[in-house]
């Protein structure tokens, strides 16, 4: 029996022994599997991460493209409201030019009705004082429209205050008042002179204001350029943290998941090609201004030109059209800012296309309409627009009343002028 129970136990020690050596493979697939199982989550791991890196890339480069829409419309909130702040102030100081004048004109008049009363009271006495009253009168009359003339002159109105010299000579001399052709051409001279100060004043602030005007968009190209740069570096920070988390996962998993790999390189392009198209974002923007703009002097009445600009300043557009190439400047009837100025412009070129001025050169922008057509075009594909009607054409109408005399004398001016400023370039 003992023989029989150690036969037995021997054939029970082979089969065990044989069970483990045929379970060995079965167990080192299994471990393979575990590890394989594990990078798998690994890689999933890697890839939720990029994908969270993805999307907060993406996050950044519309949070960036909203910041520079928003940015562009306050600056031209802050450019129309500067222009118009600067209209109110020209308008404000108008009405004060105009109101002294009126108060001056006032004082003359009561001074003239008095030099009158006084020759009439000498026609009828005789009398040397009263002769004497009515000279010093007629003298404090011309005066006082010389001085009135003197506070009041402009670049652009020096014909007009001659003619009020002139005028109040004619006047006095009518009277009986013996004035002097001296005392005419010192009054002529003085005024002459203050004329040259406010065109040499006029001339130097337009100098400093351009100057001014440079430094200014230095300033905002290099405060630009800091802004792009440092975006920049914040994008090429990025895109180094992921090409480093690419290349680990890459490491980690070389040959295996070969899919998954080139997913994430996809993945990341993307987020590199969107992060560099955050940059010029700014340059795609159709905000802009939409003017109606005319000019009388060169062009007549009822022909108006509707352009666009996308600049901070659109009057800058405005003066360069009205600088060299026709003889007065523009008048704005409209200056309408829009999100899609592009679209209005060619809505207002649409409606208005068969009454151009030019139809072989699409390209030139002037319409024969009026500016009520031009209002209800613009409230029926934008809204309310304020709009000026008539067209102030300043030195249109100034010229009109220039003489050739007047105008040998301004030009004498300028030309003395230039000279003081040899270096100074032409605009």
């Amino acid at each position: 029996m003992f023989a029989v129970a150690l036969i037995l136990l021997a054939l029970a020690g082979g089969s065990t022994v044989t069970y483990f050596l045929m379970d060995a493979p079965r167990r080192r697939a299994e471990r393979r599997l575990r590890d394989l199982r594990r990078d798998e989550i690994d890689l999933d791991l890697e890839r939720e991460e990029l994908d969270e890196r993805g999307r907060r890339l993406d996050e950044r480069a519309r949070q960036l493209a909203a910041t520079i829409a928003a940015t562009d419309r306050r600056n031209a909130e802050l450019t129309q409201r500067e222009g118009e702040f600067g209209r109110r102030v020209i308008s404000y100081d108008e009405l004060v030019t105009q109101n002294q004048f009126l108060t001056s004109e006032r004082r003359n008049a009561l001074l003239h009705t008095s030099f009158l009363e006084q020759q009439q009271h000498a026609n009828r006495s005789g009398a040397s004082a009263v002769t004497e009253q009515r000279d010093r009168l007629g003298r404090a009359y011309f005066d006082e429209v010389l001085s009135t003339a003197s506070r009041q002159i402009i670049p652009t109105n020096f014909t007009t205050m001659t003619r009020r010299i002139e005028d109040a000579a004619a006047i006095v001399r009518a009277a009986g008042y013996d004035l002097s052709r001296s005392d005419e051409n010192t009054a002529r001279a003085r005024l002459l002179e203050l004329y040259t100060q406010a065109v040499r004043a006029q001339a130097l602030r337009e100098e400093q204001s351009r100057v001014r005007e440079q430094m200014r968009e230095d300033e905002a190209q290099r405060r630009l350029v800091e802004a792009q740069t440092r975006e920049a570096e914040d994008a090429e920070r990025a895109r180094l943290a992921a090409q480093e988390a690419l290349n680990r996962a890459v490491e980690d998993a070389a040959g295996r998941h070969e899919a998954e790999l080139q997913t994430l390189r996809d993945q990341l392009a993307v987020a590199e090609e969107r992060l560099r198209r955050a940059t010029p974002l700014a340059q795609l923007t159709r905000v802009g201004h939409v003017y109606v703009i005319s000019n009388i002097g060169s062009f007549g009445h009822g022909v108006f030109k509707i352009g666009m600009s996308r600049r901070k300043d659109p009057q800058e557009r405005v003066d360069e059209l009205g600088d060299a190439s026709v003889p007065f400047p523009f008048d704005v009837h409209m200056m309408i800012r829009c999100d899609d100025a592009p679209a209005l412009e060619a809505a207002l070129h649409h409606t208005f296309r068969s009454r151009r001025v030019n139809r072989v050169n699409l390209r030139k922008e002037f319409f024969q309409v009026t500016v009520e057509e031009i209002v209800a075009a613009v409230q029926e594909h934008h809204g309310e627009v304020k709009y000026v009607a008539e067209p102030e054409a300043l030195q249109y109408r100034e010229s009109q009343r220039t003489t050739d005399a007047q105008l040998q004398v301004m030009e004498h001016v300028h030309d003395a002028i230039a000279a003081e400023r040899p270096n100074a370039t032409d605009e």
